[in-house]
């Protein structure tokens, strides 16, 4: 075990972009938490609803990181974990705003985390909201060294135990994880090119070639709603780019190859998807620019994309 402090400063972020309502419940669950020594941070990615004035007003005693404009996953995180409260806490916890964390996870995580070499730790993560069912959105997650893809472990299934004990991991989804100050300070934070998705496996697998492990610690529970934050066709569509076009930088920035078979891949199935499954031009247009942007090295917020396609 670790010799430091039994209960070490933990700084929890919680990334939000609109959604106040959801934010709250976040903000209210972390703070609910039985942990004592516990600094919580909102970082709002310029939302355009009321989400900073409605939290001010409900918990004032939140410190609010407002940025200028949308940085995404990515750099929304990186901008917190320059915050003063932020860099002198042991561990950070990275939270999006819709999920809900159980009381004690938190100091669940910190025990896993104090583990000789553990860098980072997720909890079990339902699907939902309390009160919805045990069906998991992960007990942990891996990675495919073969195919150069992370998944979710467990996804779907209903948690009858199967998934009760600790163990290392291949990456950490940063919808709810903890991570060492010190460790992912000497990463370098998140690559901000990723923007949204894939920047979790990224920091994860450099963490990992760092000599840190990730843990995945089942006594830590945690709820998550996943696609509240991008609900809709347009919201599928958003998906469908950021994903095609962040798996390709991944594999070239692990690989150091520009990766074509799996560029080919992705065309043939995104576009199957969009045209059979879900008969979806815009997210048949999403897949094209993924690739296309990865090979143009456009990187970072999409704007073009968003502009030529708002929703409706």
């Amino acid at each position: 075990m670790d010799t430091c402090d039994e209960t070490p400063q933990v700084a929890a972020i919680v990334l939000s972009w609109n959604g106040a309502d959801t934010t709250v419940a976040c903000l209210r669950s972390v703070l609910e938490s039985d942990y004592p020594h516990l600094g919580v941070v909102l970082v709002d990615n310029a939302s355009t609803d009321n989400t900073v004035s409605f939290v001010k007003s409900e918990l004032p005693e939140i410190v609010v990181v407002a940025a200028d404009r949308n940085l995404g996953y990515a750099g929304g995180m990186n901008l917190a974990l320059q915050s003063e409260g932020v860099c002198n806490s042991e561990y950070v916890l990275l939270l999006n705003n819709d999920v809900i964390v159980e009381p004690r996870a938190i100091q669940n995580l910190v025990r896993a985390c104090q583990d000789p070499g553990v860098g980072a730790a997720v909890p079990k993560t339902y699907a939902g909201r309390p009160g919805d069912g045990p069906v998991l959105w992960h007990a942990g997650a891996d990675f495919e060294e073969a195919s150069g893809q992370g998944y979710h472990v467990g996804i779907g299934e209903v948690d009858n135990g199967q998934y009760a004990a600790r163990r290392d991991i291949g990456y950490g989804p940063g919808s709810a994880l903890m991570v060492k100050t010190s460790a992912i300070s000497a990463a370098g934070g998140f690559d901000e090119r990723y923007f949204l998705y894939c920047e979790d496996l990224d920091l994860s697998r450099r963490l990992i070639r760092m000599g840190f492990r990730i843990v995945y610690e089942p006594a830590a529970v945690a709820w998550h709603a996943p696609g509240s934050s991008s609900p809709g066709r347009f919201g599928r569509a958003r998906r469908t780019y950021y994903k095609t076009r962040n798996s390709l930088l991944f594999l070239h920035v692990h690989t150091g190859r520009k990766p074509l078979r799996r560029s080919v891949v992705l065309l043939v199935k995104g576009l199957g998807r969009a045209m059979l499954r879900h008969r979806d031009g815009l997210e048949a247009a999403a897949v094209i620019r993924g690739v296309t942007d990865f090979y143009r090295s456009r990187f970072g917020m999409c704007e073009r994309f968003v502009a030529e396609h708002t929703p409706r």
